[in-house]
């Protein structure tokens, strides 16, 4: 796959609805308005609670299955979402201490990253080449750092021209033996 390959498949709205817990709430807080003369203060609340719980519960397999269907395309493509910054570049006054959202395209012969924004994961700026970094190794990192990064992420880091680099990608791209590959330190296993 080129370098200059194709962004990340966007998520559908099944994945949309299921990362949007207002929506939800807003249904609840509905229901429970038009069932409070019927029903009363608590049995509105009680049954738009559990519609609410019910709605989510249903969403759950069809969400996972498109998110697994999302993330297996695009690593057919040669293209993960991820969070990347240089370690340097958190002074303490960067926006999101640095963390940059978008897609890393791996080839055998490098890497790149194209820096993505909004809703629909148009490019901005451009791609940053990165060439072949030596692994570092999985490291922790501070999911409150910057809007969209999720606890169960793993993080990882690289030696990128004598600057460390830092790559945060979602655990169901973990499973791809291309990209354990790309993120075994070599010096760990010998």
């Amino acid at each position: 796959m080129s370098i200059d390959g194709q962004l990340p498949l966007r998520r559908n709205l099944w994945e949309r609805l299921a990362n949007s817990p207002g929506i939800f709430t807003g249904v609840a807080i509905f229901m429970g308005l038009l069932l409070n003369d019927v029903l009363g203060s608590w049995g509105s609340v009680v049954v738009a609670v559990g519609v609410a719980v019910l709605a989510v519960l249903l969403l759950r397999p069809v969400v996972r299955k498109s998110r697994r269907r999302r993330l297996n395309g695009n690593i057919e493509r040669g293209v993960v979402e991820a969070f990347l910054r240089f370690t340097d570049d958190d002074d303490g006054r960067t926006p999101n201490h640095g963390w940059k959202e978008g897609a890393l395209f791996i080839t055998s012969a490098e890497l790149a990253f194209q820096q993505l924004q909004g809703p629909g994961g148009r490019a901005v700026g451009p791609q940053t080449r990165i060439g072949q970094p030596k692994p570092l190794g999985r490291r922790s990192f501070d999911p409150g750092q910057a809007a969209g990064l999720d606890p169960d992420f793993a993080a990882f880091g690289f030696l990128v021209e004598q600057r460390e680099l830092e790559v945060v990608l979602e655990p169901g791209y973990l499973k791809d033996p291309h990209i354990q590959f790309l993120l075994t330190d070599d010096s760990s296993t010998a």
